[in-house]
């Protein structure tokens, strides 16, 4: 039999003999995909492969007897050096991945692993390292031919076997067997006597989102199989035994009959993890074990809320957690709990008595557990006593990778809070002398870690990688795939945002059944509005909002809720009366009507338009000549609406224990309410379906911090009603009630509830524990837009009138106010009054006018409302720190500014770059959407690719300034100038050659700065912002004849972009001029 050394940093050629060459060339070539590719041309008999850079070797496969004869036995000896211990266990687990069995051991903290492959050759992984001791060359030979399964059993030898699950259930091998299982059955030295796991391609199919790896003595990670029938070996430094991890699947009946008909059937458990084993020294601090994840979690407000959610949940029963979000360089993220308490069973068995079956249900005297778990009994951790512990939940769903059965009453993607993290079960010790109360890294002695890695869902997650100086993409190539769906799963808070383009989806309003058949407009229902056609934009809201403010989901006698709209008469005292579509147009149906689309945006939903058309169809009817009979006709009597709403006559309510009952309506958008059943709980102020107990809403009484009657503006345009807003942290919400006694009645109740404060300044992080769903408290689904599965940022505070004439210089004063505040947030933290006030600011810019404003004024609007938009982002969902993120950023959240809604891409490319190139890849066409805005700029300027700050790391700096319509030129100037000397890089290379690095926002939109679309237009409008050094230096490559510059093939480079994401800051010390303040 032969035997070959392959080194693969030199350059060598090694010969295997196989009886299978094809077979085994094809297997080298995925174990190895970096190293090896196989050879185009080769005989049937022959394989070769061919090693790429940094790489010169050559491995030849040649033919040996033939397969039928040597398929049983071993035939050859082949060695493969790598590089390093990681190496060689990436490359034994992608032969388990093929379904090769794997035998691995240690030799003096070197990794070595071998497996035959399907032609008979016995190859083994080591590094170079481990040839280099004379000491261990005796051993490293003795384990690559060694076939004796006795010795092979003694010593450090540790092996990881892969059987197929047929070959471990079935007495008897199948002819129809493939070689390799053959193999298997005829090698027992493969199999160990004791520990045989379930074949990984069976994980793989039932649990293909998972990676599973247990630590090992050597530091390193060690692959294992989750629902093992046999318990798992573990060995560390400090502990020795063994494992069994136990994963709920998807059918567990289907597809894994063993554990469903021993734990899955009988318990809800989605995890169990059972460990039993003895320490290898003796601790002298405090034993945790819990959760750790391997990267800093970066928390937004959404993610934060959900968080202290669950350490509320985990705190009630356990107060000695401890938790961090982690740092990068000392602590990891962690959530852990004194050993002795975190355990649901712990069974001590000493020495000289039997351990129990770890393969079956621990039992624990339950008085025992009591009080070990409340701390009355202490456990003693040493070196002699067997220590057998398990802990299960039914919350964690590793497979989804999510949080289920929340209070929320919606499951939360991990991805949420973790990122692309890896998770851990752990098991260490912290010393009890510690200056700071961390757990360190540095300090933590770590007996026991399983990691689980989440693969993603159905396919790889984007790669997060920069795009290289080829690339010249918004987004990297490898997502062109699926950039239509983008159905990946999320990651950060951005795991709230739904996928985009699937469609309008209701969620929120499957608690009724409106009634079809009057939710559509009919075509005759139009206006002529040649009188006010030229009317300001605002002007003509007004006026709808006046005589017809809001449209009502009222409950009708039929048992369902159906869409009604309210109107008022031409005088401030006149009654609110309450009519269909259909009854609007039976009273002023009639011909010479023409559509009125064009006017507002084609974003608003279904009912707001309608609600729209009929507000101006009733004002028109008070000043044209012929229509009182029409009007008298419509507005006098009472209909059954007018009758019914709000009031208790001829309902059936089902009874709902409270203290304080009534009927009230909600406000569900700036013009949407809902009619319902509120009741006062112990804990909650609970809103019902008006004769069913199906909960609508809820408000956490401890989370309410103000009571008031809105008034002024705030205040709903229903005079014969009566108001109450409620305040918690993130948003407002409005009732409207049929009397002020009932409405005063229920505000004195809630200002004398001992949880209801009116605090201004309290704990955001005590605030977050009372929500009952952050996702709601802060983004909002307005129904007044068909925004699909977008959610409204600036949505605390509700706007239920448009203000008939706002000044340009009051719109202008909204969105510099709002980027002021929010820029005051940092660095010194959200405090709840500044975080609130900003929250009610930013709201304030649904009220602004954006048509009344020139072009010079809309741009300095624009890029103020983008960089107050980029911050209230990141402060609610974090910064996106990937090319993914970043999508879902920029396509699924969206503010409500000027009548209109706008994603940050629409505001990007559809209002300030409207009149600009699109990124000249053609992914483009995909991701950017082809939204129309009225109130766009119509005027390009190259300048504003570098105003446009999303905070990437690629951005030269985080300062953005105060944008004025008076200075604006002079600030474009300033940051183009400022961002054109620290990204263009001009080196001469020779007398007629230059080095030119450009950003690559100048090759995505190499349009902007010339009609030659070519590097050299680039160069030429940017000449004037450049240092007097790089105008030299690009002089010597100046073609006057050819009126640009000659840039060489190989010249010219463009910086990657970095999808990470930080927060804003101000430029600098603005002072107001008008005031006569000055903002930090």
């Amino acid at each position: 039999m032969a035997s070959n050394i392959i080194e693969t940093m030199e350059a060598s050629v090694a010969v295997i003999h196989s009886s299978s060459p094809p077979e085994d060339g094809e297997l080298l070539s995925k174990i190895l995909p970096s190293r090896f590719e196989l050879d185009s041309e080769h005989t049937p008999a022959t394989v070769s492969l061919h090693a790429g850079q940094p790489y010169s070797c050559t491995i030849i496969v040649l033919p040996v007897g033939s397969q039928r004869e040597t398929s049983s036995t071993v035939s050859s000896y082949a060695t493969i050096c790598l590089n390093n211990n990681t190496e060689v266990l990436e490359t034994a687990e992608r032969a388990v991945a093929e379904g090769i069995p794997v035998d691995e051991t240690n030799i003096s903290q070197h990794r070595l692993a071998k497996f035959v492959s399907a032609g008979g050759c016995s190859i083994t992984l080591t590094t170079s390292a481990v040839w280099s001791q004379p000491e261990n060359r005796s051993m490293v030979i003795e384990f690559m031919t060694n076939n004796d399964p006795e010795k092979q059993s003694n010593g450090n030898n540790r092996r990881f076997v892969v059987l197929s699950t047929n070959e471990q259930t079935s007495g008897s091998a199948s002819s129809e067997r493939s070689s390799s299982m053959r193999r298997t059955l005829s090698l027992p030295s493969m199999v160990p006597p004791v520990v045989t796991t379930r074949d990984i391609s069976s994980q793989n199919r039932i649990f293909p989102t998972l990676r599973t790896r247990v630590l090992s003595m050597d530091g390193n990670f060690t692959p294992f199989a989750l629902n093992s029938q046999t318990p798992i070996p573990v060995e560390t430094e400090l502990f020795v035994g063994q494992l069994l991890l136990l994963i709920r699947p998807k059918d567990p009946p289907q597809d894994d009959p063993f554990w469903h008909e021993r734990l899955f059937s009988k318990k809800k458990r989605r995890v169990s993890i059972q460990l039993q084993g003895k320490l290898k020294y003796q601790p002298e601090g405090t034993l945790m074990a819990g959760m750790e994840i391997s990267n800093p979690m970066n928390l937004g407000l959404i993610a934060s809320g959900l968080c202290n959610i669950i350490l509320k949940m985990t705190k009630s029963f356990n107060p000695a957690l401890h938790y961090s979000f982690g740092t990068a360089d000392k602590e990891r993220a962690h959530i852990c709990f004194p050993a002795s308490t975190f355990f649901e069973r712990l069974v001590v068995t000493p020495p000289g008595e039997t351990p129990p079956d770890i393969m079956e249900e621990l039992e624990e005297d339950p008085q025992s557990a009591r009080d070990r778990k409340a701390y009355k009994t202490k456990i003693d951790w040493n070196t002699t006593d067997t220590y057998s512990m398990s802990f299960h939940s039914m919350y964690i769903d590793f497979p989804s990778w999510s949080v289920v059965k929340l209070p929320v009453g919606k499951d939360v993607s991990l991805q949420t809070f973790w990122g692309d993290s890896s998770a851990s079960i752990v098991l260490y010790e912290v010393p009890n002398n510690l200056k700071e109360d961390r757990h360190s890294m540095a300090t933590n002695k770590y007996c026991l870690s399983v990691e689980l890695q989440f693969l993603g869902h159905d396919a790889p997650v984007f790669d997060d990688r920069s795009i290289d100086d080829d690339g010249g993409s918004e987004w990297s190539e490898d997502q062109l795939t699926e950039v239509e769906g983008l159905s990946q799963t999320n990651k950060g808070d951005a795991g709230f945002l739904p996928p985009l383009d699937e469609g309008v989806e209701d969620d929120e309003l499957e608690f009724f059944d409106t009634v079809q058949s009057e939710a559509m407009l009919p075509e005759s229902l139009i206006i002529d509005i040649n009188l006010t056609s030229t009317s300001p934009h605002n002007y003509v809201l007004r006026i709808i909002d006046e005589f017809c403010p809001c449209w009502i989901d009222m409950y009708s006698k039929r048992g369902k809720y159906q869409t009604v709209y309210a109107f008022n008469g031409k005088r401030q005292t006149d009654l609110t009366f309450f009519r269909t579509a259909k009854m609007v147009e039976e009273a002023f149906g009639g011909p010479n009507l023409v559509e009125v689309d064009d006017r507002f945006s084609h974003r608003i939903s279904s009912e707001e338009r309608i609600r729209r058309i009929l507000g101006l169809k009733y004002a028109a009817a008070h000043v044209e000549t012929g229509k009182v009979h029409k009007l008298h006709r419509f507005e006098k009597g009472l209909t059954s609406f007018d009758k019914r709403f709000l009031s208790s006559k001829d309902r059936n309510p089902k009874r709902i224990p409270g203290t304080l009952s009534g009927f009230v309506a909600r406000a569900l958008s700036d013009r949407h309410w809902i009619e319902e059943r509120v009741v006062l709980q112990d804990e909650e102020i609970v809103f019902h379906h008006m004769e069913r107990s199906k909960i609508h809403y809820r408000i956490s009484i401890s989370s309410i911090i103000n009571v008031s009657i809105p008034e002024g503006d705030d205040a709903p345009q229903l005079p014969s009603f009566f108001y109450l807003q409620i305040e918690t942290f993130g948003r407002v919400t409005y009732l409207m009630f049929s009397s002020k006694e009932s409405r005063d009645s229920w505000m004195t109740t809630v200002n004398g509830l001992p949880k209801a404060t009116h605090r201004t300044s309290r704990s955001f992080t005590n605030h977050l524990f009372e929500v009952d769903d952050p996702m709601e408290e802060f983004l909002h689904k307005s129904t007044m837009w068909d925004c699909q599965k977008r959610r409204i940022l600036n949505c605390r505070k509700l706007s239920f009138r448009t203000k008939c004439a706002i000044s340009p210089k009051e719109t202008l004063g909204l969105a510099e106010e709002a980027l002021a505040k929010v820029m005051a947030l940092q660095p010194k933290g959200p405090d709840d009054s500044d975080l609130c006030d900003f929250l009610d600011c930013v709201a304030a810019l649904k009220v602004a006018d954006a048509y009344s404003l020139n072009e010079q004024e809309r741009l300095a609007f624009f890029l103020n409302v983008y960089h107050v938009f980029i911050m209230h982002a990141y402060i609610v969902l974090s910064p996106p720190d990937s090319s993914l993120k970043w999508i879902n950023y920029f396509n699924t959240i969206a503010f409500q500014v000027s009548d209109d809604i706008f994603s940050l891409a629409e505001l990007e490319h559809n209002v300030i770059r409207a009149e600009m190139s699109n990124p000249s890849q053609f992914l483009s066409r995909f991701v950017l959407p082809k939204s129309y805005y009225l109130f766009a700029l119509t005027k390009a300027d190259f300048r504003i690719n570098f105003a446009l700050n999303p905070g990437s790391l690629s951005m030269p700096t985080s300062r953005v300034p105060l944008y004025k319509p008076e200075r604006l030129n002079e600030q474009l100037d300033i940051v183009t100038r400022d961002f054109v000397a620290l990204t263009v890089s001009i080196k001469q290379k020779g007398t007629k050659d230059v080095n030119i690095t450009l950003p690559r926002v100048c090759q995505w939109f190499e349009k902007d700065f010339g009609s030659g679309q070519s590097a050299s237009d680039v160069l030429v409008t940017l000449l004037p912002f450049l240092s007097q050094e790089k105008k030299d230096a690009l002089q010597t490559i100046w073609n006057s004849k050819k009126n640009s510059y000659d840039i060489g093939v190989f010249s010219l480079k463009y910086l990657p972009y970095n999808y990470e994401c930080r927060f804003l800051t101000f430029e600098k010390e603005e002072v107001k001029e008008d005031e006569g303040t000055t903002i930090h």
